[in-house]
């Protein structure tokens, strides 16, 4: 009571943030992997208002995991660096055995932690097919079958990576299938998990949905290569990612009327495959063209440091546009057995 008998005015209610979706955001990471006290600790300062609550919960997981990781990128990407961005040391054990098969290839440590995150939240997510081997029902095993998928005639193959026939068999037999007038004078092939298999064959490629910052451009790319063995073996590599739903892809290239760089001197494939490798910038000359081809980068993690390297014998094509995505014609389809 004051002096004169009135009531004293209550003192104002303290304001706190409002954090629910930053709680929310705390229990996917938990849920993907995290252990619970380092993600709240990392996450104290952050308040609703810091979160587009529109994006999807894995935008946002992704986004954050990247910035919990930047402090570790000087250290090669290992079991013990998994653990001190957060995750579990269980989660790391399994996340490793996903990622290691692919260290020492076209990734970078910070792509392969994107990867590591994806895989976590389980994308690309693997298809149901009832527990059978294999996703397509065809008559038999290691024999093309004819079919006809988006109004167009491919051919299909349930592979067992396991029996007597090679995938160069594999292909020699396509190639006695194929009509001669539909016969490519380049053959180009592409390793995919099986839900990506199906778009492509319902929709074609989709240079969008590459990753960036590979060899060729800033932007993403829809990667291929002449040597099937090299497509299998990629794929081979990228199977616990894709949790065994292997695919590999047999396209024809008819770069006709396209813009389409062929990059062999040594000098300038260095010059742009380090600025594609730098990510520096939003794009760089190679996203100009529509296709681009040329040697496969060997020392993708040390561009920093050194220049690229080609790797001996070892050749991709890459379409980097609507019309480049066009020109890769899709002749068939090998289903790998699901292990």
């Amino acid at each position: 009571m004051t002096v004169d008998g009135a009531s004293a005015p209550r003192p104002a209610k303290r304001h706190r943030p409002k954090r629910r979706f930053v709680c929310k955001l705390i229990d996917a990471f938990v849920a993907a992997g995290w252990r619970k006290k380092v993600i709240r600790r990392f996450c104290e300062s952050y308040t609703d208002a810091d979160f587009d609550a529109t994006e999807p919960m894995d935008y946002h997981v992704t986004s954050l995991a990247n910035t919990m990781y930047a402090p570790l990128t000087g250290r090669s990407l290992s079991e013990d660096v998994l653990y001190d961005v957060g995750m579990t040391r269980r989660v790391c054990r399994m996340v490793w055995s996903v990622v290691s098969p692919l260290c020492d290839t076209s990734y970078t440590d910070e792509q392969l932690f994107d990867i590591a995150v994806e895989y976590l939240l389980n994308k690309p997510a693997p298809l149901s097919c009832g527990g059978r081997p294999y996703l397509r029902r065809l008559p038999r095993e290691n024999e093309w079958h004819r079919s006809t998928r988006a109004g167009k005639e491919v051919y299909e193959m349930n592979y067992d990576p396991s029996s007597s026939l090679s995938v160069d068999a594999c292909i020699s037999q396509l190639k006695q299938l194929v009509p001669e007038a539909a016969a490519p004078t380049r053959w180009l092939f592409h390793s995919t998990c099986w839900r990506h298999a199906l778009d492509i064959m319902n929709h074609g490629p989709d240079h969008t949905r590459g990753r960036r910052c590979l060899d060729f451009g800033v932007r993403p790319g829809f990667y291929t290569t002449p040597d099937v063995g090299m497509a299998m073996d990629w794929g081979a590599k990228k199977r616990a990612w894709w949790r065994e739903q292997a695919a590999v892809f047999v396209f024809a290239l008819n770069p006709t009327g396209l813009n389409h760089k062929r990059t062999w001197d040594s000098d300038e494939w260095t010059t742009l495959v380090r600025s594609s490798r730098m990510c520096r910038v939003r794009k760089n000359a190679l996203d100009d063209f529509d296709v681009v081809e040329g040697p496969v980068c060997r020392n993708p993690g040390s561009v920093l440091q050194t220049p690229p390297v080609p790797h001996p014998g070892m050749h991709q094509v890459a379409s980097k546009s609507d019309e480049g995505d066009d020109s890769f014609d899709c002749l068939g389809c090998i289903w790998v057995r699901q292990s």
